[in-house]
């Protein structure tokens, strides 16, 4: 019974060890952290604008949902004892794990100073921006890419059938799939609706056209923030 109980806990002893670290400084490591989200549906480009983000600006890439699949994979000892999502084989993480989790992340990447960091996936539940907010920085900006659900899913289709060896098993289950769109909707309106309460600034982009076309109009939003943040902290 003992060692049940502390199975059962066991993810959060590790998150209370990772918070000690700035307990009694009250700062924390990944203060200078700049955080830029990007969400999205299954089918509305993330991975490709995630890549295109990286490469002509320079972020560091942070996948929530890479993050939950190398979890699967790695049997971290900080996600022992949680149950899997049956839509995908990946741990049911607490909100605060996920977010305790994208804090070791950043914390682990060798932050030097400030630094533009892209978090793409997340968050998924309003309720992962309250524990985001305990522990990292508010988003400087969220890009929310969007696009018919018809259109999400035709695309998710798609690429479930002609990804090959680059194939995620949840692409290529059609139920699977059409459950992760489904339920990113039945939860966008909430995230966004709580972002913008917590003051963060959410710039919807239609990604329902070429590539090329949505690449543009994310350098037109890009531009002037990198811009303006990178001179403010050049005269600090």
């Amino acid at each position: 019974m003992i060692f049940e109980t502390l199975a059962k806990f066991l993810p959060y002893l590790s998150f209370m060890i990772g918070a000690s670290v700035w307990s009694k400084t009250g700062r924390k490591p990944t203060d200078d952290a700049i955080i830029i989200f990007i969400i999205g549906a299954p089918g509305t480009g993330k991975g490709t604008q995630s890549t295109f983000l990286v490469k002509h600006f320079g972020l560091q890439h942070l996948s929530y949902g890479d993050l939950m699949r190398g979890l699967r994979k790695s049997g971290d000892p900080g996600v022992s004892g949680l149950k899997t999502k049956p839509n995908t084989g990946n741990p049911s993480v607490p909100d605060d794990m996920g977010a305790w989790l994208l804090w070791r992340e950043i914390r682990n990447g060798g932050l030097k100073g400030k630094e533009f960091w892209l978090v793409d996936g997340f968050p998924r539940r309003p309720e992962q921006i309250e524990e985001w907010l305990h522990l990292l920085p508010p988003a400087v900006l969220t890009l929310y890419l969007k696009c018919p659900q018809d259109v999400s899913k035709q695309r998710v289709a798609s690429r479930g059938e002609e990804a090959g060896v680059e194939a995620r098993p949840e692409d290529l289950n059609p139920e699977t799939a059409m459950h992760r769109i489904e339920e990113f909707y039945n939860n966008a309106d909430f995230v966004v609706a709580k972002l913008e309460e917590k003051g963060m600034k959410v710039f919807e982009v239609d990604t329902n056209r070429s590539p090329e076309d949505v690449q543009k109009e994310l350098e037109k939003i890009m531009k002037p923030l990198i811009k303006s943040i990178s001179s403010s902290i050049q005269r600090s």
